[in-house]
């Protein structure tokens, strides 16, 4: 709303589930992870705000210098693009750090990625639709969905899939080839993560914690 509140409802029914605080600032977009685990909100200072409702947690996401209106998750919902006043900018949706900034047409208005997450849409008035290809660390791949430091590591033994366990407990597993996240699973917690164990059957259709 216009003072800088965003209300979560339960559909059907319409029951009030939890209130976000975005800091005074009217909110002008909104965007929901493909998981429905993080709501992202943009508003009139420039700030994007990355919201985990079921953890009760909120992240930051501030570089933008204006109005905030147009927000997208990609596919895999580990960036998040957003826009308004140029540039327009590509965060890291479990960090919440600056990924990218586009010089793309000013006021942009809309935003959309392609199926597998390797081309952005910005719908601009000064430019039109403009279409970017996202070359994610030209030679470097990164991965991203865990939120915590990386304690172990294992590659399927086609090279397709791999498992990383943070110090959280939370277990990410990625599609290599593609670059996309599959899924982040709760991992059998211990004393100490470092002495944890990962391990894929010889298929790949299997992955033992």
């Amino acid at each position: 709303d216009k003072d800088g509140r965003v209300t979560l409802w339960t559909m059907p029914g319409a029951r009030r589930q939890a209130t976000l605080e975005v800091g005074g600032a009217k909110v002008l977009s909104l965007a929901f992870s493909p998981d429905g685990r993080t709501l992202a909100a943009g508003g009139s200072g420039g700030t994007v705000l990355l919201w985990n409702w079921r953890a009760g947690r909120s992240l930051a996401c501030t570089g933008s210098l204006y109005d905030v209106v147009a927000l997208a998750f990609s596919p895999d919902g580990t960036l998040l693009a957003s826009g308004g006043r140029v540039p327009a900018h590509l965060w890291d949706a479990v960090s919440g750090r600056q990924v990218l900034a586009l010089k793309t047409g000013d006021h942009v208005a809309a935003l959309a990625f392609s199926p597998d997450g390797r081309r952005l849409a910005v719908s601009s008035a000064a430019e039109g639709v403009e279409v970017w290809a996202l070359e994610d660390g030209r030679g470097i791949q990164t991965l991203r969905g865990l939120a915590s430091p990386v304690a172990q590591v294992r590659l399927s033994e086609d090279g397709r899939l791999l498992a990383a366990l943070g110090h959280d407990w939370r277990l990410a597993l990625w599609d290599l080839p593609q670059g996309r996240l599959r899924c982040v699973l709760e991992a059998p917690r211990g004393e100490f993560v470092d002495n944890a164990a990962l391990a894929f059957s010889p298929d790949g259709q299997r992955l033992a914690a």
